[in-house]
């Protein structure tokens, strides 16, 4: 049996409560937050022929970041998309002003891979990068504290889970979240190839992999005012739960743990007489997430969505995302927000990854 195993609700109402002042994107579709919201508002796909090759002859269709190149392995390609959303934030982060203390937390695949020692080398890299990068712009004297997680789909919401209260407890001044994936490994495509897991033109249950990343600087929205940045979102509320069902098991799908976690948040929404207006979910081809967010919908949306409501499929055209999903999905709705399309006051974020975690984060239009 699944359950809810964190859950948060900060009121909306909150003078100074926690807001998204920037963000950044970079996947198969753009290089930043409003390309990949333009993009596919007018329906373009990220989806290509990859080197790589499935068992039956046929080349693996991905969602990679062409301007990569081909040779270039997922450790190269993950500290290429760290580096490309640091660069874009920079400008964010030097704004912070007077600072005593930053926390990043970063949210890395959970990719099935034989090589652990390199899987762990690899995040040691990311870690690394990403102390020495807020320790060149903000100066020796500001305490940062870098730290990963492997939650892949579902790590954003773990992330603000931790973050939020220490920003308004005042413990650390700003946040910066980094979600980054790539499946273009060999290794890893052959274990998903193994588990039946990939679209090949033959497996319809199977998922086209994807890779990019997403960053997003969380503040109070007092100091995103003194920073002279517009907030892009407010965040209300995250949740996490544990799903026992997972593709590599015999377990039946209830959909459990993906209705825990958007319940507890559409529940305020209901108690508040206020609508979801977006959710923007990580459903792919993998049929057993199809099943889970069938279940979970109806459930956590039949007394909140009306039939104006939105619900969009985040990496239908850009892939599955892995790690990197729910970071971008926020980036999207910080897009969508500012630009009024689609015409969303509230929307609700999903994730759901291989080994069990569920996360939802809601969020509204400042």
């Amino acid at each position: 049996m699944s359950r809810l195993t964190e859950f948060a609700h900060w009121d909306p109402a909150l003078i100074d409560g926690p807001v998204v002042c920037a963000s950044a994107a970079l996947n198969g579709l753009g290089f930043d937050p409003w390309q990949t919201w333009a993009f596919r508002r007018a329906e373009l796909t990220s989806y290509a022929a990859s080197p790589f090759r499935c068992p039956n002859g046929k080349a693996l269709t991905m969602g990679a970041i062409r301007t990569f190149p081909p040779q270039a392995r997922a450790e190269h390609r993950v500290d290429a998309i760290t580096a490309a959303l640091l660069e874009s934030l920079a400008g964010d982060v030097e704004a912070l002003g007077d600072v005593r203390s930053v926390a990043a937390l970063v949210t890395l695949s959970g990719l099935p891979t034989p090589d652990e020692a390199g899987c762990r080398a690899r995040a040691g890299r990311v870690v690394r990068r990403v102390e020495g990068w807020l320790k060149e712009r903000l100066g020796p004297g500001v305490a940062t504290v870098v730290e990963h997680d492997l939650r892949a789909h579902a790590g954003l919401a773990h992330a603000l889970l931790r973050v939020v209260p220490a920003l308004l407890d005042e413990r650390v001044d700003a946040a910066l979240l980094l979600g980054v994936e790539s499946y273009y490994d060999p290794d890893v495509l052959a274990a998903l190839f193994t588990g039946g897991r990939l679209h090949d033109g033959e497996n319809l249950d199977g998922f086209i992999p994807g890779e990019g990343g997403g960053a997003l600087l969380v503040v109070k929205a007092s100091r995103a005012k003194a920073m002279g940045r517009a907030v892009r979102a407010r965040i209300e509320g995250a949740a996490t739960a544990w799903e026992v069902a997972r593709p590599d098991n015999d377990v039946p799908c209830l959909g459990d743990a993906l209705t825990a976690v958007t319940r507890s948040l559409t529940d305020v929404l209901a108690a508040q007489r206020r609508s979801l207006d977006w959710w923007l979910c990580d459903v792919t081809g993998d049929a057993l997430r199809q099943h889970e967010f069938q279940l979970a919908w109806p459930r956590a949306g039949y007394d909140v969505m009306g039939p104006a409501g939105a619900l969009e499929y985040l990496p239908e055209t850009l892939g599955d995302l892995g790690a990197a999903t729910m970071h971008t999905a926020v980036a999207v709705a910080g897009e969508g927000f500012l630009r009024g399309d689609p015409a969303a006051e509230t929307c609700l974020v999903t994730g759901s990854s291989d080994e069990g975690p569920r996360g939802a984060v809601l969020l509204s239009r400042a």
